[in-house]
């Protein structure tokens, strides 16, 4: 329990946390805005959420055409040294010659102009000005199905701040659940919203991975955790009515690097309990599909889990989760190929009152009743890895920490199993330290062909 003086100093870096949060929230949407999108939520999800039970819906595999890729301009960077603009902007000039990509931006950012000063081409880009509080659109952003292999629409889980609703403003959660359903409505597509009677399913885009057949893979302790309430049996009917899945395949545990914040301290870079993980715990940090029956998997190898205590006991997660895919069939009875994929190394950041994440981290409770020991810098453990990879027509960006011989592999590994499609190396170390990676700041619009 909090003494008065931890109370105190809580209060103080909440006032801290605020003062940010409303320098990124004056171009968001007004409270009329909010309120006449929240009864089109009402009168759609009203008249679509009984006719899903009706119509086909399926979710395409990422490595299926793509219509558009969907992003969203930083409002933040997550520490004063490593601006996220410029891995925005290396993603996107990969990526626009290949897709359009739809971005999200506040308006009073002259995002064109930037991008046009930093030599970013935009003919293949367009500018929405709908709100939003972060970049995450893996998560909070639309999913897009295909209902009756002909016709696109956006299904809407509810999002609450990956299960830590308390270290978020209200009104900041209100803004990022939002988002889907406000992107269906400029888009002119119905929405359908994922619910068990008057409970709102809670799910991220980041923990399912799917074949684009029917078999998705997802990590239970998060999906679970986002949904108290509910048991595997009820999410799987919800992901089967309304993501077209047949078959489920439950992976236990994320790794560690990706272990939400709230777990407290880990192992830091003397081996002590002194850093705190920025994640989140997704699949997309584990396991990947990259083809109806093959499956990327990470790999700790034996050198590597006895120089780091995280790389052992990631070592062990992932050897488990191998061992469930390997048993596994698809929604066909069909075995899986797995194909091992490095695990990038174990990097440690120093964050201080300077950086955003610092302020974030200061205001939350942990699970083993540490305090957090403001205002002293904290090591923090980035969100590094070579799973959160961006598949869209004609390329792949992959993480590329400058680290030769991982690189190189995981490059050799994806162009193997694209090989009519450019692997772009980037780094997104910016971001990792936001709790996630590319793969985490971007959504997916299938293209579907008229009949």
């Amino acid at each position: 329990m909090d003494t008065s003086k931890n109370l105190n100093q809580r209060t103080k870096r909440w006032s801290t946390l605020r003062a940010w949060q409303s320098s990124i929230r004056g171009w968001q949407a007004s409270v009329a805005f909010l309120s006449s999108l929240l009864l089109l939520l009402v009168a759609l999800s009203a008249s679509s959420a009984g006719a899903a039970q009706e119509e086909s819906l399926r979710f395409p595999a990422e490595f299926e055409r793509q219509e558009a890729i969907w992003m969203a301009w930083p409002t933040v960077s997550y520490t004063q040294a490593n601006p996220s603009e410029l891995v925005i902007m290396e993603m996107l000039k990969a990526l626009q010659p290949n897709i359009h990509v739809k971005m999200l931006i506040p308006p009073e950012t002259n995002v064109d102009q930037i991008l046009r000063q930093n030599h970013v081409p935009t003919t293949n880009i367009s500018y929405h000005t709908i709100p939003y509080y972060d970049i995450w659109l893996r998560d909070m952003g639309p999913i897009f199905v295909v209902a009756n292999g002909n016709e696109k629409k956006v299904v809407d889980f509810d999002f609450n701040g990956w299960g830590m609703p308390d270290t978020f403003l209200p009104e900041d959660l209100a803004t990022d659940e939002q988002v889907d359903v406000a992107v269906a409505a400029e888009q002119g597509l119905d929405f359908i919203s994922a619910h068990i009677g008057a409970t709102k399913v809670i799910s991220e885009g980041g923990n399912r991975e799917f074949n684009g057949k029917g078999t998705m893979i997802a990590i239970a302790k998060t999906e679970l955790q986002r949904n108290p309430k509910l048991n595997k049996a009820q999410l799987e009917k919800v992901y089967r009515d309304l993501l077209g899945v047949k078959k489920v395949i439950w992976l236990e545990q994320g790794v560690v690097e990706d272990s939400p914040s709230t777990v407290g301290l880990l192992p830091g870079p003397n081996d002590t309990l002194s850093a705190y993980a920025l994640g989140v715990e997704h699949v997309d940090e584990v396991a990947r599909f990259v083809g109806p029956n093959t499956i990327l998997l990470a790999e700790v190898t034996e050198a590597e889990a006895k120089a780091n205590p995280i790389a052992a006991e990631n070592r062990t997660r992932l050897e488990r989760a191998y061992w469930i895919l390997r048993q596994a069939t698809d929604q066909d009875g069909k075995r899986f190929t797995i194909i091992r994929m490095p695990s990038a190394e174990i990097q440690y950041y120093t964050m201080s009152p300077g950086d955003v994440m610092y302020h974030w981290l200061s205001v939350m409770q942990f699970d083993d009743g540490s305090v957090f020991p403001y205002p002293n810098p904290v090591n923090t453990i980035a969100a590094t890895g070579y799973m959160n990879f961006v598949i869209s027509n004609g390329v792949v960006l992959a993480a590329n920490y400058a680290n030769t011989t991982r690189d190189k592999k995981v490059a050799q590994i994806l162009k193997m199993v694209f090989p009519n499609r450019k692997i772009v190396g980037i780094n997104p170390f910016a971001i990792n330290l936001g709790g996630g990676g590319m793969h985490c700041i971007t959504q997916q619009e299938p293209l579907v062909e008229p009949r």
